[in-house]
């Protein structure tokens, strides 16, 4: 299915976002911007985004310490501090989506309450989504940025 969705606009920007990013110590404004530009999210100051970015992407920061840090950027949620960490190392982060989300649920046996776009979503759910996504990324040899783009793309919805 990732082959198939390799040629879509979006997959292209995405593909080409993460292949530049991916690795970095930190993120500046402008790339800050271009993945929110990707999302649609709309564009936001953060002239401090080097210090922040660089200290959630700390190697022994946790999840939560990340997740806490990025929030503090202008414009940012739970949900899109998982797609700038998604950007950052998309082999171990995922965008929180919930279409992935309710798919890793009905047809992967994840255990978590139903979610819709406006759902909030903890930073221990977070973790476990993650945790669910890893599994699925190791079995077929994804990242598991991809597991979350193909699970969250309408291609075979019931």
């Amino acid at each position: 299915m990732l082959r198939n969705l390799r040629k879509s606009p979006d997959n292209v920007e995405r593909d080409r976002l993460m292949a530049r990013l991916n690795g970095r110590r930190y993120f500046t404004e402008d790339e800050l911007n271009e993945i929110f530009s990707y999302r649609r999210l709309g564009y936001h100051h953060n002239a401090n985004a080097v210090e922040i970015t660089t200290k959630a992407f700390e190697p022994d920061s946790s999840l939560g310490d990340g997740i806490r840090v990025l929030k503090r950027l202008n414009g940012v949620d739970m949900a899109s501090a998982s797609l700038i960490l998604s950007f950052q190392n998309p082999f171990s982060y995922a965008e929180l989506d919930s279409r992935a989300w309710n798919k890793l649920r009905k047809y992967h046996g994840f255990k978590g309450v139903e979610k819709d776009f406006k759902s909030d979503f903890s930073t221990v759910e977070y973790g476990k989504y993650l945790e669910a996504l890893k599994l699925i990324a190791e079995d077929y040899g994804m990242r598991v940025a991809d597991v979350q783009f193909v699970l969250a793309s309408n291609v075979n919805d019931d």
